[in-house]
């Protein structure tokens, strides 16, 4: 049985199909009104007046309708074999879930349950993602929703009888499984393992800690500890690890009621990555002794990174990036107002400038102290008038050099920020470029003539729908000293938008700060690199190094072969090769243990190109922190989602469920969207009342 109907996408479509019919009607019939070559023969047979105005209305009406761009939905019952989907809960924890009898009944009850059903059977095992099914209980991480999310990805607008959600209720990765709308058409079974009685156990739930701190200064972490069915104090140890060697650096006695926010300051020693433990003793009677122990690494370096602020007046981005520099020990910073700045006294690594048009003869005095002690700049263009004046300075060939983008004809238009994939001289995290694409449009500068390369931009302009190649942020590393230029402001706006998105700022801090990073650090002047992301790597994240080689005349060599030396603290090697990409040589791995590696990067057609570094993988198990199972998130994802709740020592209950809920899965409705304006069949409507009108009005004598 098939169902036609139409779409318009908006409330009150009848309302507006009767509007644009009275229209036709009175355009065709003032047309018609002013006829006069065959004005007298549609007076003595009004019946021809009638049909002309008729066609000539029903060609308007079909005209306006399909600038209205309606869809047609074709809605159909179709009769398809249903398919149960089975979804396991292959995560750690779920070991926990058979210390009791579910070990023992767990694979012949589940073959049960999959025997019983009339349908196709499809099973996967999940933890961060969906797997192929297997027993082993091994997986890092659990994230419900998004397995969920697949199986509607995968069997959409398929016969689906029903998912089963085998699971002991525990998730630690992605968004929570309660407040997604998944729209399957089809019930979620949850079927709860594991015990949900709370028994003594410590949780070192979680350290913060600083990636980076300077020597000679100290740097804080905060613990949180979680205590359940715990009342009498315990132990924290602080301990640092050198050479294999753990020294204690302190200890505490905690409170139990008193466990959240624990702050400790700890000295660093050395230049170097340091690793420290954070270790709770054995608490008689606890259950779970795999979440008292915590590592963690911080880059140890020497020296910071000055940065003068300065504005022609106070705006809420020149707050919300003086607050990102406080939030980074990298980073020390002055603020002084532009009117006040007479000269720049001290050394700096960085000046970030914005708000400057106010004074043009100040703004060009400044630029030639920028030149002369070559500071990098970082240029917030929040308005015309400061383009203008810094766009003046340009034309007179003086730092910033502004010759490769013509601003002439720039105007201001609601933008989003899109991270541009070529750029190349740092990279943002994923979760940081995912939260970029979905932050709100800022005033950005828009119809500008430019000609800048592609890996200089690291945001470009979206406009509405449209992803346009003009710059947002982007680099000139080129010039000396480097120049950043962001054209655009509402920054803040962003900030704001982040924290309400993510619960946190990280992604905004992260743009910020890589930012403000690459422009005040020195350039590396060495002909071959070879260099991670980052110093500090969770288990089973992925490690991406990039290398880059010049010849004697620094001009970029992509055809050699380079070759990749990792060594582990087993001094074990492991042998790899760089892949070339884009003027560079990336190479990415994955899947190693946790532990100290060392690595060498070497192309032996150059003597000079030899690199060495080093990296950590950090033990990342979610699984151990929380061995407690949650059936009532169960309970709500089954009754939120048109399913039922069962224990697995319940099975002989789902059984029964399981054949009533499958009479009425014989046939499954299918709905399909088109638009109007590509059937044929309107046009050739069209064309035929287009075509009678036409010839009745030539027999009539017309034109």
């Amino acid at each position: 049985m098939n169902k036609l109907s139409i779409d318009f996408g908006f409330d009150g479509s009848i309302i507006v199909l009767l509007l644009c019919l009275a229209f036709s009607f009175f355009i065709a019939q003032f047309l018609y009104k002013k006829e006069q070559r065959i004005g007298a023969i549609l007076k003595k047979i009004p019946f021809y007046r009638f049909l002309l105005i008729a066609l000539r209305t029903l060609s308007i009406f079909i005209l306006l309708i399909l600038l209205l761009n309606p869809l047609v939905e074709r809605t159909s019952i179709k009769y398809q074999a249903a398919k149960s989907i089975f979804l396991i809960d292959g995560s750690i924890s779920m070991q926990d879930a058979f210390i009791n009898n579910d070990s023992i009944d767990f694979e012949s009850i589940y073959n049960i349950l999959k025997e019983n059903t009339s349908t196709q059977n499809i099973e996967y095992k999940f933890g961060k993602n969906l797997d192929s099914i297997d027993f082993k209980f091994d997986l890092n991480q659990t994230d419900i929703a998004h397995s969920i999310e697949k199986i509607n990805e995968k069997y959409k607008n398929q016969n689906i009888a029903g998912v089963y959600l085998l699971s002991d209720g525990i998730h630690n990765q992605g968004k929570h499984p309660l407040y997604q709308d998944y729209n399957l058409d089809a019930p979620i079974i949850t079927i709860g393992l594991g015990d949900t009685t709370p028994k003594k156990d410590i949780i070192l739930k979680d350290v913060r800690h600083p990636d980076i701190c300077y020597l000679n200064n100290d740097f804080e972490i905060k613990i949180d500890i979680e205590s359940i069915e715990i009342e009498e104090p315990f132990v924290l140890n602080i301990n640092r690890v050198e050479n294999n060697k753990v020294q204690r650096i302190d200890n505490k006695l905690i409170d139990p009621k008193q466990s959240k926010d624990i702050s400790i300051v700890i000295s660093p020693l050395k230049e170097g990555l340091e690793e420290y433990q954070i270790s709770i003793p054995l608490l008689k009677n606890e259950s779970n002794v795999k979440n008292n122990n915590k590592t963690f690494f911080v880059e140890i370096i020497d020296g910071k990174q000055n940065i003068l602020v300065t504005a022609a007046r106070i705006s809420p981005d020149i707050k919300a990036i003086n607050a990102v520099i406080e939030k980074n020990e990298n980073f020390s910073y002055d603020y002084i107002d532009f009117e006040r700045l007479d000269n720049i006294d001290k050394p700096y690594d960085l000046i970030v400038l914005m708000a400057a048009g106010a004074n043009p003869l100040k703004l060009k005095k400044l630029l030639q102290q920028i030149n002369k002690q070559k500071i990098p700049t970082l240029f917030l263009i929040d308005n015309s008038k400061t383009l203008s004046n810094i766009n003046a300075a340009s034309r007179n060939g003086q730092y910033p050099n502004f010759n490769n983008i013509t601003f002439d004809n720039a105007s201001i238009n609601d933008v989003r920020a899109k991270v541009n994939e070529n750029f190349t001289p740092f990279q943002l995290s994923q979760n940081t470029v995912q939260t970029l694409h979905e932050l709100p449009t800022i005033e950005g500068f828009s119809s500008l003539n430019m000609q800048l390369n592609s890996n200089q931009i690291l945001l470009h302009q979206k406009i509405g729908k449209v992803n346009t190649n003009l710059p947002l942020l982007y680099f000139d590393f080129q010039q000396t000293p480097k120049l950043g230029v962001l054209l655009g402001s509402q920054i803040w706006k962003w900030r704001l938008a982040d924290y309400s998105i993510n619960g946190h700022q990280d992604a905004t801090n992260e743009l910020l700060w890589q930012t403000l990073q690459y422009l005040a650090n020195k350039s590396d002047k060495r002909k071959f690199t070879a260099k991670t992301n980052k110093k500090i790597y969770n288990a089973n994240e992925e490690i991406l190094i990039k290398a880059k080689l010049y010849n004697e005349n620094f001009d970029l060599i992509t055809d050699e072969k380079i070759e990749f030396e990792l060594i582990n603290e087993k001094e074990e090697v492991f042998n790899f090769q760089f892949t070339p990409s884009q003027g560079e040589y990336n190479l990415n791995l994955e899947g190693f243990a946790e532990g100290k590696y060392k690595f060498k990067a070497a192309c032996n057609n150059y003597s000079y190109a030899q690199y060495e570094g080093n990296f950590y993988i950090n033990a990342y198990n979610l699984e151990k922190l929380n061995t407690i199972a949650d059936h009532q998130l169960l309970r709500s994802i089954a009754a939120k989602n048109n399913g039922k709740y069962f224990s697995l020592k319940d099975w002989k209950t789902i059984v029964e469920y399981q054949s009533d809920m499958e009479k009425n899965k014989l046939a499954y409705k299918s709905i399909q969207k088109t638009p109007l304006i590509k059937f044929l069949w309107i046009y050739f409507i069209l064309l035929v009342t287009l075509a009678s009108e036409w010839i009745i009005r030539k027999l009539l004598g017309g034109y």
